[in-house]
């Protein structure tokens, strides 16, 4: 499998991880609560980064597998804050 696909998550997935129904993950989507995109043959797919974004503000717990997914601020010498991937 290909890094990009390991980065993807599928509705099923995201479902799964919130423990609630598909279509909850699909109106989320209709509402613009969670970031996807389509595929070609036009199934949902979401960034695991993403996932883990909605998941925090939403206050659901962040499962151990998407926990490197995770982003942290961090200032540099340049003092501008920039976003960095955990365990990137």
């Amino acid at each position: 499998m290909s890094k990009n696909l390991k980065n993807l998550m599928t509705a099923p997935m995201v479902s799964r991880v919130c423990e609630c129904d598909l279509k909850t993950v699909h109106n989320w989507v209709a509402r613009g609560e969670i970031k996807s995109f389509r595929t070609p043959g036009r199934h949902l797919r979401f960034l695991k980064s993403d996932v883990v974004e909605f998941l925090e503000k939403h206050g659901y717990p962040v499962p151990a597998e998407l926990e490197r997914e995770k982003k942290t601020s961090e200032r540099s010498d340049d003092g501008v804050c920039h976003s960095v991937g955990v365990g990137a």
